[in-house]
This record gives C-alpha cells, sequence and structure tokens, in this order.
C-alpha cells in the first residue's frame, strides 16, 4: 500500500454526475478515487491505503449496512471516516448504517463546500482519536 502526498478519498457510486460534483468538490485538497460498485471498492479498500471512504447510499450491488461493516472488518479502516451521502435523514434508515459502521452522512443536493468540510473534520477527529490513542499506550507502557 502506498501513501499519497494528500489524504486518499475513495468514492463509491454509479452515479457519474454525483462522482463529478465530488472530485470537483475535493481535488486541491485530496486524491479522489471512485469506483461504481460496492465490490470494487472492497477490492480497492484492500489494495490501496485510503484516508476516508465516501458512499452513495444508492449503490446497486450491495445494501449500505452491509458495506460499511465489510470496510470495518478491514483492520485498516476501523476508525477511517465512512461518510455516507443520502436523500434520507430518517433516523430509520441512518441509524442501521451509523450501527453498520458509517461516521456521518451528508444530504443532497451536494453542496460542495459541505463536502470538503466534512471530510476535512472527520480527518481531524480520526487524527486527535489517533493521538489520545498513542498518548494512552504509552501511558500504559511507562505504568509497567
Amino acid at each position: 500500500m502506498q501513501k499519497s502526498e494528500h489524504p486518499v478519498v475513495l468514492i463509491i457510486s454509479q452515479d457519474l454526475p454525483k462522482i463529478q460534483i465530488l472530485k470537483k468538490a475535493l481535488k486541491e485538497k485530496f486524491h479522489v478515487l471512485s469506483k461504481p460498485q460496492a465490490t470494487l471498492g472492497l477490492e480497492t479498500a484492500k489494495a490501496t491505503l485510503l484516508d476516508a471512504i465516501v458512499i452513495d447510499s444508492k449503490i446497486a450491488d450491495m445494501p449500505v449496512a452491509t458495506l460499511c461493516q465489510e470496510i470495518r472488518k478491514i483492520a485498516a479502516y476501523f476508525e477511517t471516516p465512512i461518510i455516507v451521502i443520502t436523500q434520507s435523514l430518517k433516523k430509520s434508515f441512518i441509524n442501521p448504517i451509523k450501527q453498520a459502521g458509517a461516521t456521518t452522512f451528508l444530504n443532497e443536493p451536494l453542496d460542495p463546500v459541505e463536502i470538503a468540510t466534512a471530510l476535512a473534520q472527520a480527518l481531524r477527529i480520526k487524527a486527535r482519536e489517533k493521538t489520545i490513542s498513542s498518548l494512552g499506550n504509552r501511558m500504559s507502557k511507562k505504568k509497567s
């Protein structure tokens, strides 16, 4: 797995206009990959070191909750931000996906500023959690 100079984001969507909006919104600060199917997205996740994953809730080949669970099974992605794009903010839709591992949701229609902000915030939180975890591990070692 090779590391890019910019955070690497995988978009899983079969909606070309949506992919174009996302790529345009993210191109200056992120290296963006896209796959049209969940199965191809999972293959990419296993072969590439990703910093965040954006999933279109309308993917056809796998339920979004199942995809989130499969991503979380990959050790490298236990804490990786997973952002789901959806038109539905109903709890009955969101809760199972959140329980399966989604970090946050973006509501359609997509706002380019909101997209970049949500990803940047998710990555800051991940970095902060990693730092806290690292400090906790060092403190545990000192006590031993």
